[in-house]
């Protein structure tokens, strides 16, 4: 299963201050990144070994700290392998949707559907498989999986290069992304289709050797045009959400993420299904039955039992053999709906195991008569605060040097500031998503026990399009700003000899992550409790220069769901026996751990989903009720934020008749209303979720006739390719054969005057 769900749901893209540009344009990272990587590796060993060899060398200790911050800040963008993590792909998306000018890679048309810009045709995504990679583990452990990973990253990008016509030096036109677990793709600006679909085939013929290894690596490559995605994307969106308003650049953006992401993966699925089956072939015969058999066992039966390929015998029945394509399509399906099923469990486990104790809505009061009280906005939180010091730190050592100065001290001073920037979000200062990934996966591997509190801000798109950008950010500096202070208070308040770790994250754009990761719950309850008691001291966000008339200054909502360990353990648990987890996942011990991350992210954001919508409901009935309601200006504001919130009321499920229904029936008051409300709601979701389940279906079929009607055409475009070759062939041996027949003709004139020539010597003797 491809980590994608979690690389989706971030793809907005951060701002960077002006003032970290030039740094962020100082790194040192020109070269492709496998060997970047291994440059940083080399000057780490080179500087470690000198300070082994004498440790008063300051110098030699200085270097060594400036190798290790670079090795970091390159991983903090990297996997270890050298490729790109996969959200930056998704903010990369977010830009071909956003840009409004000549540089827009993707257009909407006036009928809401998706094209590629002029010029942009030929932008195609490449995605290679590594296979065997538990072989590679068991032969050489975590650093032979690498190996294997970083030998084939470094073939991809030399054969990408070389179709590029760029054999030496990174060039514009293409970047390298972690795709999956053992997957990759290449993101390829411009590439006609026939040197794509030749770099395709030669990837599937490479076996890219790692040393000290028993065998090479098996490659799996397929393609994908860009506007194959966006097809899809319009097709999905018409059959899938006709009723709904037009997808947004943030909405689309992860869409087409999704859904090329499924295509893929149904791509890739056939290819390593065909790649398998011929891999045992191949070993059956170079190897004695024994090992063939061992082989078989080791390492593929899990992926081909039960596919029509449960024993070596079932290899050597012709009759599979010529159903291979029809075996691979069905391998295919069977895992799009095995991650079908797994999204359908994973929503019906984290609801049996939601903590309706610790999954709150916090919402303010109806409005009353009188001034509102405004929030002051921090002009920096304390987050922003580091950042800024960091800055400020770089630029006081800078200003100590002379221009063009490379010295230790200021390439130390830049590594540093790099590493502040790379590991917060710019907007809020908090830490960002990689760093939240990072360290929950962490505290998972070494088996300690975090608590997760998932933080959902309301009315971001409030903020955002009725009181314009200014507002949406202060929005979210006033939300970090909250929650710092919570755990600051919270951490007073605990007693010394009590452990408490508490971590900050922006996870996306409205969206933000506690983690305890020493504490457990009960810190995690008081935490929750401080971010409700400083929400209502805060005040509203107030208007900005831009705010519209529908903007009224607005109190910030949140939604906060929480996860513990044990509650993730148990969700687990029970996907595993629902038979919703692959093997390929389960027999991957990377893979789990990020799988566990992210069903506990679901868990804690999953969980809190009926009390968002019952608190929704609430607030906006005591906001219709109110007497404000009867102002026009402050009407218009309400009904701003009730188009904001369609997706908390249930819109799409009738959820706004219901609510002004709900309004006008004044027998429902206080504790009537809200067992009313959650009734609904309970029943709604329910609805909504087996409707998602056939939309998933739908989906699914989709995916499949999209990637049939691919597979035809490239059989299609070989045969052609084939009939050209042939064509030329036969022309070539027409021409050959027109050469040979004048020959022939010469020949037989030569042998018609010879035997003249000879028959005027025969009379000549004859004659007396």
């Amino acid at each position: 299963m491809a980590d994608s769900t979690a690389a989706f749901r971030a793809v907005r893209e951060e701002q960077v201050p002006e003032s970290a540009k030039q740094s962020r344009l100082e790194r040192d990272f020109g070269l492709p990144g496998a060997e970047e990587m291994r440059r940083l590796q080399d000057e780490r060993e080179r500087w470690q070994k000198a300070v082994e060899a004498d440790s008063d060398d300051q110098e030699a200790a200085q270097e060594l700290r400036i190798a290790e911050k670079s090795l970091e800040l390159f991983f903090a963008e990297h996997d270890r392998a050298g490729a790109f993590k996969f959200n930056k792909f998704g903010r990369e998306a977010q830009g071909w949707f956003s840009a409004e000018d000549e540089t827009a890679i993707i257009r909407r048309e006036a009928n809401g559907d998706f094209r590629l810009a002029d010029g942009q045709e030929n932008r195609r995504l490449l995605f290679v498989d590594v296979g065997e990679l538990d072989r590679f583990n068991k032969e050489g452990g975590q650093a032979g999986g690498d190996a294997a990973l970083a030998a084939s990253t470094t073939l991809v990008e030399k054969l990408v290069r070389e179709t590029l016509g760029r054999p030496s030096g990174k060039g514009p036109g293409y970047e390298i992304f972690r795709f999956g677990n053992s997957s990759y793709m290449v993101s390829l600006d411009d590439m006609e289709e026939t040197p794509f679909s030749q770099l395709v085939e030669e990837l599937n013929r490479e076996r890219p050797k790692v040393e000290g290894m028993s065998e090479s690596v098996p490659l799996t490559a397929v393609g994908i045009r860009v506007k194959e995605g966006l097809d899809l994307l319009n097709e999905a969106k018409l059959d899938l959400y006709p009723d709904e308003h037009p997808l947004g650049d943030f909405e689309a953006a992860r869409e087409l993420i999704t859904l090329t992401s499924q295509l893929a993966d149904h791509r890739l699925e056939q290819a390593k299904f065909k790649a398998r089956v011929n891999r045992v072939l191949e070993v059956m015969d170079s190897r004695t039955p024994a090992e063939a058999e061992a082989f078989y066992q080791a390492y593929l039966h899990k992926q081909l039992s039960g596919k029509g390929f449960d024993s070596l015998d079932d290899f050597r029945d012709e009759s599979r053999l010529t159903r291979l394509d029809e075996l691979a399509e069905d391998a295919a399906n069977q895992r799009l709906d095995l991650d079908a099923r797994f999204e359908t469990a994973e929503q019906r486990i984290i609801a049996a195991h939601r903590d309706a104790r610790r999954c709150r809505s916090f919402f303010p009061p109806a409005p009353s008569e009188g001034p509102v009280k405004l929030a002051e906005i921090p002009k920096q939180t304390k987050g922003q605060e580091v950042l800024a010091a960091s800055q400020r730190e770089l630029e006081k050592i800078a200003g100590k040097m002379g221009s063009g100065d490379r010295s230790a001290a200021l390439r130390e001073a830049q590594r540093e500031h790099q590493l502040v920037v790379a590991r917060r979000d710019a907007g809020t200062g908090l830490y960002n998503r990689g760093e939240y990934y990072g360290n929950l996966q962490a505290d998972l591997k070494e088996g300690k026990d975090p608590t997760l509190v998932f933080v959902d801000m309301g009315f971001m798109k409030y903020f955002d399009v009725k009181g314009g950008r200014s507002v949406g950010n202060d929005a979210a500096r006033l939300t970090a700003h909250v929650m710092e202070q919570a755990v600051a208070q919270v951490r007073e308040e605990v007693p010394a000899e009590e452990e408490m770790d508490v971590e900050i994250y922006r996870y996306g754009g409205d969206e933000y992550a506690v983690l305890v990761r020493e504490g457990g719950v009960t810190v995690a309850d008081r935490v929750v409790a401080k971010i409700d008691e400083l929400r209502k001291a805060a005040g509203a966000v107030p208007a900005g220069p831009r705010s519209k008339e529908e903007y009224g200054p607005t109190e910030l909502v949140f939604n906060v769901g929480v996860c513990e360990k044990r509650t993730l353990d148990a969700v687990m648990k029970d996907l595993i026996e629902a038979g919703v987890v692959s093997d390929e996942v389960l027999n991957d011990p990377e893979a789990l751990l990020n799988l566990q991350a992210e069903v506990m992210t679901h868990t804690a954001d999953l969980g809190m989903e009926e009390e968002k919508c019952v608190g929704r409901f609430l607030q906006m009935i005591g906001e219709l009720r109110s007497p404000a309601a009867g102002d026009a200006t402050e009407r218009a504001q309400i009904d701003a934020r009730l188009e904001a919130s369609a997706k908390a009321l249930l819109a799409d499920m009738g959820g706004r008749d219901y609510l002004m229904a709900t309004v006008a029936r004044r027998d429902l008051e206080g504790s009537a209303l809200e067992a009313e409300v959650r009734q609904y709601v309970a029943r709604t979701l329910k609805e909504k979720h087996e409707a998602s389940a056939n939309r998933s279906e739908l989906k699914n079929r989709i995916i499949e006739a999209h990637a049939r009607i691919q597979n035809l055409e490239l059989e299609i475009h070989r045969l052609q390719r084939v009939t050209e070759t042939q064509q030329q062939e036969i022309g070539g041996l027409h021409e050959q054969m027109q050469s040979l027949k004048a020959r022939l003709e010469a020949a037989h004139e030569d042998r018609r005057r010879i035997v003249e020539g000879k028959r005027g010597v025969d009379e000549a003797y004859r004659q007396p």
